[in-house]
């Protein structure tokens, strides 16, 4: 999986992409299939009040994504139905998640941070650094 902070490219059976658009308003789910032309489905996410950053859990078939009032949040990819992972967060640039080890890894203006998907830590692994995106290889740890 690559991210390039608001767009997920999935690889192997996951067969799609996940993005927001240029005025972080809509995320979309956009199905890849040979030979035809791609088709911007835009997701129902409950009380989104904009789409940034956003990454995907293949393990659970979420998506998480930095909305506007500054919250992490997360939805069953399916289902629509949001929940705030993480409050007032503030510039993030990017967010990729770790399904093996289930943490969420953030940058923002200043800082990597690690959160744990069931939300029982919260640390800064890097800070005083100038970091746009970063990229997980969950499957080699």
């Amino acid at each position: 999986m690559l991210s390039n902070g608001d767009t997920v490219f999935l690889a192997g059976a996951d067969k799609f992409l996940l993005t927001s658009d240029g005025n972080r308003q809509l995320c979309y789910f956009i199905p890849l299939q040979p030979d035809s032309p791609p088709e911007f489905i835009p997701l129902k996410i409950q009380d989104n009040k904009a789409c940034g950053p956003i990454s995907y859990d293949p393990s659970e078939n979420r998506i998480y994504w930095v909305d506007a009032a500054r919250e992490i949040k997360r939805a069953f990819l399916n289902n629509g139905s949001s929940q705030v992972v993480i409050k007032s967060v503030f510039g993030v640039k990017s967010l990729e998640i770790d399904f093996v080890g289930r943490n969420l890894y953030l940058t923002d203006f200043r800082s990597i941070r690690v959160v744990s998907l069931d939300r029982s830590y919260h640390a800064v692994l890097v800070h005083d650094v100038s970091v746009r995106g970063i990229a997980l290889d969950s499957s080699l740890g």
